[in-house]
């Protein structure tokens, strides 16, 4: 019982085409999400062993340096459209993947430290872009996210307590999103959700501070909330009396393995994320693969699309990694970027 592989390769091969045609209609309505799809089709590709060739490689960083704004040192999501934060991130890492840390280094660390400001609200919250007033918890990862890379690349670019006061402002307001119930919200007081605790929980395993704002208890009460995310089908839900959905074994299992990063779990025989049954999630995924276009979807006899192979396949890595059937690359719960690549640059 597995993904097959090859058929996830069918499956993104086939998009490929499909989105380069400018005959369908796909190929205008997915150009806002672009980066974002480049992003969940390289990891995915790197999930089942698919090389990327060192023209195609050149060709992608060309196409994602068409998508840079020089003035802001910000992403769009296609070359002509606006910055925004999620295209930023998804572009920064890219660029990390294939290898082109120079460029990230002369052109965008120096000006992104600015827009990511620019973004920052009084209450430490983030907006996605400089046009709306939008809060979602989804920016404040991606802004936090692309500050390590500032630090960890570019260091000496700014003042340590200029970067530290904004990374602690937003890590500030994550807290608050933090419910009675153990999980996270939108906003403060919002329903808690399972890609919430994962933007928000990361960001502060990022930056190495889960202890420094979360008591024994508050994780205690984290796990509880992710552990009960189980279905009866072995799939994973978003919120209770929710459908299974395949994504939710990446959003809830990262950050149940996130929570072995606070010194209160360090110690424990067994992983966080043994409280979830993980051979009946296996089987929920591998029955989201569409036996014949190959991807995966939401759940067992949907359609399928790039986002939710992407998570589908990552969740498997997580799971693999425990059951001790290693057959998927090990991904960082932190970055969702393979481990291999986040240790060596």
């Amino acid at each position: 019982m597995s993904i097959d592989k090859q058929l996830i390769a069918k499956f993104i091969n086939e998009s490929d085409v499909l989105l380069n045609d400018e005959t369908h209609l796909e190929f205008y309505m997915s150009q806002h999400l672009r980066m974002n799809g480049l992003y969940w089709t390289v990891i995915s590709k790197q999930m089942i062993d698919q090389e990327i060739d060192d023209s195609q490689k050149n060709e992608l960083v060309a196409w994602i340096k068409e998508c840079h704004d020089s003035d802001k040192g910000a992403f769009s999501p296609y070359p002509g459209h606006d910055c925004h934060i999620l295209s930023t991130l998804s572009a920064i890492q890219l660029l990390i993947i294939f290898d082109d840390i120079e460029f990230l280094t002369e052109k965008v660390f120096p000006k992104v430290f600015q827009y990511i400001k620019s973004l920052q609200l009084d209450n430490g919250a983030f907006k996605g872009d400089t046009f709306t007033e939008e809060l979602d918890t989804r920016y404040s990862y991606n802004s936090l996210h692309i500050l390590y890379y500032v630090k960890k690349y570019s260091p000496q670019l700014f003042k340590q307590n200029e970067l530290h006061k904004v990374v602690a402002n937003g890590l500030t307001y994550l807290k608050r999103c933090f419910n009675h119930d153990g999980g996270f919200g939108l906003k403060p007081q919002r329903e808690s959700h399972g890609a919430h605790v994962w933007t928000s929980f990361a960001s502060f395993a990022i930056w190495d501070e889960i202890d420094s704002y979360f008591s024994k208890q508050e994780l205690e009460d984290l796990k509880w909330w992710l552990s009960e995310r189980q279905n009866l089908d072995g799939g994973l839900n978003g919120r209770p009396c929710k459908l299974s959905d395949c994504c939710y074994s990446w959003w809830c299992l990262a950050s149940l393995k996130l929570i072995n990063y606070s010194s209160h779990f360090k110690h424990n025989k067994l992983d966080c994320l043994e409280s979830i049954d993980l051979q009946k999630l296996k089987q929920f995924i591998v029955q989201c693969q569409d036996d014949v276009n190959g991807g995966i979807s939401d759940r067992p006899g949907n359609v399928v699309d790039i986002f939710h192979t992407c998570f589908g396949l990552t969740g498997m890595s997580l799971i693999e990694e425990i059951l001790g059937d290693q057959k998927f690359k090990q991904i960082d719960p932190r970055f969702c970027m393979l481990k291999d690549i986040i240790d060596s640059n």
